[in-house]
C-alpha cells in the first residue's frame, strides 16, 4: 500500500524589510529618490544578515509553531507565511489568538555598525537597560498614518533634554540631527544642530524603552513587536480569516556629515 502524501500550501501573512541607508543611498542622493533601475541595482547588492540579524524570541517560535506559520530570512529583513486554507489560499488554516504579539530580536552583528549607520545604540534609560521598541500598536496609536513604516516620529525638541550627537528631533515641521552634545541649545543653532531635509519616518530615539520585562538575549539592541489583533487600522494582518499580507518598513538613517 502506499503512503499519502499530504501537500500544505503556504502565503506570506506578512513580511518586514529593515533598510540601511548607509548601504542603499547613492552618492549623497537618497535610495527614494534613485531611478528605478539604479535602484534595482542597490538593491541587488544589499545583504541586512551582513550587519544585523533579526530571529523570533523562543515564545515566538513556540507560538508560530502551534499555528503552523514559519519564519523566513530574506536579504533585506525578513518575512513570516502561513499554512493556508486547504480550499482558499487567501485565507489562513489556522486563527490566531486576537492578543498575540509576535516578537523578533534585532541583534548588530558588526563591531562598527553604529560607525555607518546614524543611528545611536542604546545604553541604559535611569538605570536599566534600554531597546530599541518597533511596535505595530505603538506606530498607530502614534500616528495612524505612518503604514507601512514601524518607526515612530522623532520626539520634540526639549530645552531641558540632553542630546548626544546623532539624535534628530522635531521642532514645528522641521527636523534637526545633534552635531554634538547639547543641552538647552535652540536647533536654529547651526553649531549644535543640522537641518534634515527628508521627511521620511527613521528609526530615532522615540523607540528607545526600558525595563526588564523585555526579556530578550543580553547582545540584542531591538525588537520588534507585530500585533495579530483587529484593531491596529493598516497594520492588521488579517481581515477575518482573510489575508492582507502586509509589508513593514523600518528605515535607519545614514551617517549624515556634520
Amino acid at each position: 500500500m502506499g503512503m499519502e502524501t499530504v501537500m500544505v500550501k503556504y502565503a506570506m501573512l506578512f513580511k518586514l524589510d529593515v533598510w540601511l541607508h548607509h548601504l542603499l543611498d547613492l552618492d549623497g542622493t537618497l535610495y527614494d529618490d534613485l531611478t528605478p533601475n539604479v535602484k534595482v541595482l542597490q538593491l541587488g547588492k544589499y545583504r541586512l544578515g551582513e550587519w544585523m540579524d533579526i530571529k523570533p524570541t523562543e515564545t515566538t517560535k513556540a507560538a508560530m509553531a502551534g499555528l503552523g506559520w514559519s519564519f523566513k530570512v530574506t536579504s533585506t529583513g525578513f518575512l513570516v507565511v502561513a499554512a493556508a486554507d486547504s480550499d482558499d489560499a487567501s485565507k489562513i488554516a489556522i486563527l490566531p489568538p486576537e492578543n498575540l504579539v509576535l516578537e523578533f530580536e534585532m541583534v548588530a552583528n558588526k563591531a562598527d555598525f553604529g560607525q555607518f549607520s546614524a543611528f545611536p545604540l542604546p545604553g541604559k534609560i535611569n538605570g536599566q537597560r534600554a531597546f530599541y521598541v518597533f511596535d505595530s500598536a505603538a506606530t498607530i496609536i502614534e500616528n495612524a498614518t505612518a503604514y507601512p513604516t514601524l518607526a515612530l516620529r522623532p520626539p520634540a525638541f526639549s530645552n531641558v533634554e540632553t542630546y548626544v550627537p546623532g539624535t534628530m528631533v522635531r521642532n514645528g515641521n522641521a527636523r534637526f540631527v545633534a552635531k554634538v552634545k547639547t543641552t538647552g541649545v535652540a536647533t536654529s543653532n547651526t553649531n549644535n544642530w543640522l537641518p534634515v531635509t527628508e521627511s521620511l519616518p527613521y528609526a530615532s530615539a522615540s523607540q528607545l524603552d526600558s525595563g526588564e520585562e523585555l526579556s530578550i538575549s543580553p547582545n540584542a539592541f531591538g525588537l520588534v513587536r507585530i500585533h495579530c489583533g483587529s484593531s491596529f487600522g493598516n497594520f492588521n494582518l488579517l481581515n477575518g480569516q482573510n489575508l492582507l499580507t502586509k509589508e513593514f518598513k523600518i528605515r535607519l538613517r545614514n551617517h549624515l556629515i556634520i
